[in-house]
């Protein structure tokens, strides 16, 4: 192997073990940060300090790991006495640190944010005078998180319900309090969902770049690393330009991060299945770039002109679906022209036929 190759392969390393690290850094703490928070800001308002373990707390432990580790150390403070933990516990604890950035997914963060939700809806739904009408009000200006057909519903009968209230009083609380339960059970559902598409999501392409990373060690190993670091620069122009034009955005979970991660890795791919794709056309005569690339070159030792055609495809994703979809019209009109040239029928034959005397 060469020192190209093991440099090559060092470098995948190294990016996967970037990834990880950037991974754990910018999007896994900022959330489980970001959840705590939430979880502290409702419980400082929904319960007094000496109330008893609940969703909350559980919320809590789940969001910290230590739901993962036999019981938490909030319940021991709620039980008044602390236990001793168990080397056992320890070693769990020490081996939940240090895997964290490895495994983590996001589900801790949903399922503490679904606690999350359940304790503020029914929090809201023991409302009552102008904070429930003020909260049914709210409630109104959020219905853009629901599908048309729910959005539409719940319109018009919080239209309904506030239309004509004087003075902020309801005509019927308790009907009122339950509309704005199933409410916000609705919303909440829907905001969950939305999250936890945009983490399998995201997790989908954290498997994608690792399956990328394997694929290029496999082509470093046979010597096609120049080719593959053109397409990944290609790749990396690419985003870097895109990102400078990016506008503002809500939260994706991450994906945004996900799809940086992925960029030089497909551009890499791209490129590598890009020129070859054009040298096996080019021997089949469908296109003809002899002067740029000969149809006996060396794709592990690439010339200038190959390496910009690399850079070309890492740059630009869809120029790869473009030259398989004209190259497949064209393989396709080939074969039909030369299908009709077979069944052509033959001319009539003249033998035996007196031509007129005149």
């Amino acid at each position: 192997m060469h020192a190209s190759q093991v440099v090559g392969i060092c470098i995948i390393g190294g990016y996967w073990l970037v990834l990880i690290v950037t991974r754990w850094m910018f999007i896994a703490r900022p959330n489980r940060r970001f959840t705590l928070a939430r979880i502290d800001d409702a419980q400082f308002h929904l319960e007094p300090g000496d109330a008893p373990p609940s969703l909350l707390d559980e919320a809590r432990a789940i969001a910290t790991g230590d739901y993962m580790l036999g019981e938490p150390e909030w319940l021991r403070h709620r039980r008044g006495h602390e236990e001793p933990e168990s080397g056992t516990t320890r070693i769990k604890r020490l081996f939940e640190r240090l895997s964290a950035p490895l495994i983590w997914n996001g589900s801790r963060d949903l399922v503490a944010w679904d606690l999350v939700h359940r304790v503020e809806a029914e929090a809201a739904s023991t409302l009552s005078g102008p904070a429930l009408v003020a909260r049914l009000m709210k409630a109104q200006s959020q219905l853009d998180d629901l599908p048309e057909r729910k959005r539409v519903y719940w319109s018009l009968v919080l239209n309904d319900l506030l239309r004509g209230c004087p003075q902020g009083k309801l005509r019927d609380e308790e009907v009122a309090q339950a509309i704005l339960h199933s409410l916000l059970t609705e919303l909440y559902d829907a905001r969950d969902t939305k999250f936890t598409n945009l983490a399998t999501q995201q997790n989908k392409v954290t498997w994608m770049v690792f399956t990328g990373l394997a694929i290029m060690a496999a082509l470093v190993s046979q010597g096609y690393q120049d080719l593959l670091m053109a397409g990944a620069v290609g790749g990396i122009l690419s985003r870097l330009q895109r990102e400078l034009e990016r506008r503002e955005v809500p939260s994706d979970y991450g994906l945004s991060w996900s799809v940086l991660f992925l960029s030089p890795v497909s551009g890499a791919l791209s490129a590598w299945a890009g020129v070859l794709l054009m040298q096996s056309l080019q021997k089949l005569n469908v296109i003809d770039l002899s002067t740029l690339l000969p149809a006996d070159a060396d794709l592990t030792n690439p010339s200038g002109a190959i390496l910009g055609i690399a850079i070309l495809f890492g740059f630009s994703e869809r120029l790869l679906d473009r030259i398989v979809r004209q190259a497949t019209e064209e393989i396709g009109t080939k074969a039909q022209k030369a299908k009709a040239v077979e069944v052509q029928p033959e001319p009539p034959t003249t033998a035996g036929v007196t031509a007129p005397i005149t």
